[in-house]
């Protein structure tokens, strides 16, 4: 089964991924893909695709690479840790913000 994984860049980033890839002789999609296979291989177990903002999508693998983990690794840990607690609530933006605005009303009032 084939997957497809796409990465939206800034301009100026793709030039330089371009430049990279014939510096090494190979096409730009090899040079992505073998950068970031251990991270678009699928586990053993199973296979959750995910659609993510670039901004989060490079969050996650900075936390990873921090964490010295793998990015599936960290997100199984979040869908482990916090799945149960996962309300409609937090899935509406506009409910979100109101809970926000509100914690920040009593931490203020004290």
């Amino acid at each position: 089964m084939a997957s497809t994984i796409q990465f939206r860049v800034d301009p100026l980033e793709r030039q330089l991924y371009e430049r990279v890839a014939k510096n090494r002789g190979v096409s730009i999609s090899d040079l992505i893909r073998d950068a970031v296979r251990k991270d678009i291989e699928a586990p053993p177990r199973g296979e959750l695709n995910l659609t993510l903002s670039p901004a989060l999508a490079t969050a996650v693998l900075d936390k990873a690479a921090r964490l010295g983990r793998s990015s599936d690794e960290l997100v199984a840990a979040l869908v482990r840790d916090h799945l149960d607690g996962l309300t409609n609530a937090d899935l509406n933006d506009d409910e979100r913000r109101a809970r926000a605005r509100e914690r920040a009303r009593e931490l203020l009032n004290g």
